[in-house]
């Protein structure tokens, strides 16, 4: 895209049709804005920038709460996840030793042993998603929209 003056994609696409992304990128910031889509997986991979995700209110068909439904990988940059109030998440931190602590409401979710950030609703929830978090070199942010 850069070759012909352009550094975005934009990309739209039909509503309630379940997908799994897989995204690549070496340079650059990334924003995932994924509500309102019907995810079922997610890779992120970023070698240098920061990256922003927002998962949907949705419930993946094609797998069961306890799967793991993806990893986000920032090697080199931040990385902020909006995770609606409607979702329990449970996050695998892998920060590489980084010691850099991650941001989170501790009112929306406990930080276990292990290096796990679990929703507090995480056995009651509709909505449990799980993803593995590895981002040695910058903050995990987790935000819940207002």
């Amino acid at each position: 895209l850069e070759t012909m003056g352009r550094g975005t994609l934009h990309l739209e696409l039909p509503p309630n049709v379940p997908i799994d992304v897989e995204f690549v990128g070496q340079d650059g910031s990334t924003v995932l804005n994924m509500g309102g889509t019907a995810l079922e997986r997610l890779n992120v991979t970023s070698v240098r920038g920061d990256v922003i995700v927002t998962l949907p209110e949705y419930q993946p068909l094609m797998s069961q709460s306890q799967d793991m439904l993806g990893t986000l990988t920032v090697s080199d940059g931040n990385l902020a996840m909006f995770i609606p109030t409607a979702v329990a998440a449970r996050l695998e931190l892998d920060r590489g030793g980084s010691g850099i602590q991650p941001q989170y409401d501790a009112n929306v979710y406990n930080y276990l042993v292990g290096d796990i950030l679990e929703a507090r609703n995480i056995n009651t929830a509709q909505i449990i998603l799980r993803y593995t978090l590895h981002v040695p070199r910058g903050r995990i942010r987790i935000e819940v929209p207002s």
